[in-house]
């Protein structure tokens, strides 16, 4: 494993590669378990290879709260299932694991042993372009069009059901080219809608194995298609297996009675939730993420900025800028804060916002009668005097429809 050294980062929140040291690693004769759990006071690795029991037990191999386990191979393999089981205070927790690269579909909630290296990329060509192109502000001085795609619900096969992710790319890469699209957008890659975001590691296992979606990625970049992830870290599950009380104590989350809200203050949060967006953009070559609920992270109790989340999330943008800089950074902010794109000391140094108060603004306008619309070209042009305050991303998203809001020639007089 790593040094100590690596350790301390962790604690010290300065650790961006985190998942190198936590989670399930396949090593020499078996795979190593290593969770964070500061408040445990014995944990295991129970699953699937061993009948769900607590023969495996875990060492603390360092008193701050690492612990670390051993299986060898001829008792567990590739895709089994397994949680941790941590004892403290009189009482006990199964959990995910927080690290983990592959989960059980749902209703199942443990992890999965995964390993995700060894695939082999064919997407030089598209990766040395985008790096030529998108790297110190590339992105904003050339033409990006963004598909936004919810794999469940788009163009169902034959049969019915829902797409994998290689014959998603088959039937979407074609698609995405011929519409002029540069970009595909995933939502709820994480399976949120189902799990109620338990999984930051893992993605929804639903369309595919890791190995799988890395394929996808693949086929989109052969195809000239960047892929972008929507991307949450603005709440956790307060699910029986997620993060809350994560061994048998607070791990990572606000204490005061914000369920499900993460305390960014804690330096092992910060490096859980920096580690995250470094380990999507280097394990699946991602070419964005966008962070999505911006105010909920960044605005705490009574609606006042909670400086340690500002903070957060201008070193996330950062750190991948300083990593990944051909890699976009996403957001969307209804509340009027300002330099969300800026890289000065009070900007939260985005590469782009999306600017929905405009689209807002002229779908109001499309409703508005044709006789009265004159009466109205101000709140059309208003958006305007902003425009150029922010690198913005013009938007018409499912937000604009869901609810009962109608499609745009729907909202038409």
């Amino acid at each position: 494993m790593r040094g100590d050294r690596n350790i301390a980062s962790f604690i010290e929140g300065s650790e961006y590669r985190a998942f190198t040291i936590l989670g399930c690693h396949e090593a020499q004769g078996g795979y190593f378990f290593r969770v964070w759990a500061p408040n445990a006071e014995k944990a295991y690795v129970t699953g699937s290879f061993n009948d769900w029991s607590d023969d495996c037990v875990m060492s603390k191999i360092d008193p701050r709260g690492l612990w670390e386990g051993f299986v060898s191979d001829d008792l567990i393999s590739q895709g089994d299932l397994y949680k941790f089981k941590f004892t403290g205070s009189g009482k006990q927790a199964y959990k995910a694991d927080p690290f983990a690269t592959y989960a059980g579909s749902y209703p199942e909630t443990a992890s999965r042993v995964y390993n995700t290296s060894g695939y082999v990329w064919g997407d030089r060509v598209y990766m040395e372009d985008r790096k030529k192109n998108f790297s110190k502000g590339g992105a904003r001085s050339r033409p990006v069009s963004i598909y936004e795609l919810h794999i469940p619900s788009w163009k169902k096969r034959p049969n019915g059901s829902c797409h994998s992710y290689l014959t998603l790319a088959e039937d979407l890469a074609p698609y995405m080219m011929q519409m002029g699209f540069t970009h595909v957008e995933i939502m709820d890659p994480f399976g949120c809608a189902e799990d109620g975001k338990t999984a930051f590691y893992a993605l929804s296992p639903a369309h595919g194995t890791p190995k799988e979606f890395m394929e996808f990625v693949d086929m989109m970049h052969r195809a000239g298609i960047g892929v972008i992830l929507d991307w949450d870290v603005s709440r956790f599950s307060m699910a029986e297996h997620g993060l809350a009380s994560f061994d048998t104590g607070p791990v990572m989350e606000k204490q005061g009675g914000e369920n499900g809200k993460f305390d960014y203050s804690s330096r092992e949060t910060q490096s859980f939730i920096i580690s995250n967006a470094v380990y999507l953009a280097q394990t699946y070559h991602i070419d964005g993420l966008r962070m999505e609920f911006l105010p909920a992270v960044i605005y705490g109790t009574g609606g006042l900025p909670d400086r340690s989340a500002v903070s957060l999330v201008r070193r996330i943008n950062g750190v991948m800028r300083d990593y990944f800089p051909d890699v976009m950074m996403i957001t969307d902010d209804l509340s009027g804060r300002g330099a969300v794109t800026s890289d000065a000391a009070e900007g939260l140094g985005f590469t782009f916002k999306w600017d929905s108060i405009c689209t807002r603004d002229t779908l109001a306008y499309a409703a508005i009668e044709l006789s009265q619309r004159a009466l109205h070209t101000s709140e059309l042009s208003a958006p305007l005097k902003h425009a150029f305050g922010e690198a913005s991303v013009l938007t018409l998203s499912h937000f604009d429809v869901m609810e009962g809001r109608q499609s745009f020639t729907s909202k038409m007089p």
